[in-house]
């Protein structure tokens, strides 16, 4: 409370932000009392991180703790949208990746986001500033290409983060396939293909799997929604490690 009064006796208009996790709880259990915070007005903007996902690209983070904790209240909330990717094959998030996760998290709710370690795409190149120009307008993503990636643990973790990560989200990948099981991976689709189809603004819709360790014996069933989808689909196989 004494860093919100002296915040506020310095002029109405300077806003106390704080940057925290996603988790009520897990704010809560290291000292952090938001939920106290909101109530007695201390606080303007919370940012939400997700701690565990390892400050990459993720469209799936849940900001529903926070946004419940702080309706009918005067303080905003925040979503953290990172540009780093951190995967073999990208370092930087693309265009579409930005707008994936961006659309994503306008749709829950949340009263802006927040551009988290954007910093490392120095010197910054036009592609930097489209990121930047696009994603306080969902209406101007909307009918754009998006990519959505399930977030993935690296082996640039610390091994204590990577485990927190795999404990946090049984939906992030790798995972370890077995015979006879089924793995379920959750991921948030802000496009409405139908409204686009109708208007012939969908060229194609792919859905990629990475398979690794595999064998010419291995066969796989994959579904989307919790329908199989048939043989009769186009599906092309690149054995690119």
């Amino acid at each position: 409370s004494s860093i919100s009064n002296e915040l506020k006796n310095k002029g109405k208009d300077k806003e106390l932000v704080v940057r925290v996790s996603t988790s009520v709880e897990e704010s809560y259990n290291i000292g952090l009392d938001l939920e106290k915070w909101v109530n007695d007005g201390l606080i303007d903007v919370i940012v939400g991180e997700d701690n565990h996902a390892g400050s990459v690209t993720n469209p799936n983070v849940e900001y529903n703790e926070l946004l419940s904790i702080t309706k009918n209240s005067n303080t905003r909330v925040h979503a953290s949208l990172f540009s780093h990717m951190d995967s073999d094959r990208l370092n930087e998030a693309t265009i579409e990746s930005i707008r994936g996760a961006a659309c994503n998290y306008w749709d829950q709710g949340v009263d802006g986001l927040y551009v988290c370690q954007w910093f490392s795409q120095w010197p910054y190149k036009a592609s930097f500033y489209e990121k930047l120009r696009e994603i306080p307008d969902r209406d101007i993503m909307d009918s754009k290409d998006k990519f959505y990636n399930v977030a993935t643990s690296t082996g640039r973790q610390t091994k204590r983060a990577s485990d927190l990560f795999s404990k946090k989200h049984g939906d992030s990948l790798p995972v370890v396939l077995e015979t006879g099981k089924s793995v379920k991976i959750v991921n948030t689709i802000a496009d409405n293909l139908s409204k686009w189809d109708e208007t012939e603004r969908v060229f194609e819709v792919k859905l990629r799997f990475r398979i690794t360790s595999a064998t010419e014996t291995d066969q796989y069933e994959f579904k989307i929604n919790g329908s199989t989808i048939p043989d009769t689909f186009l599906r092309k196989i690149n054995r690119t490690s």
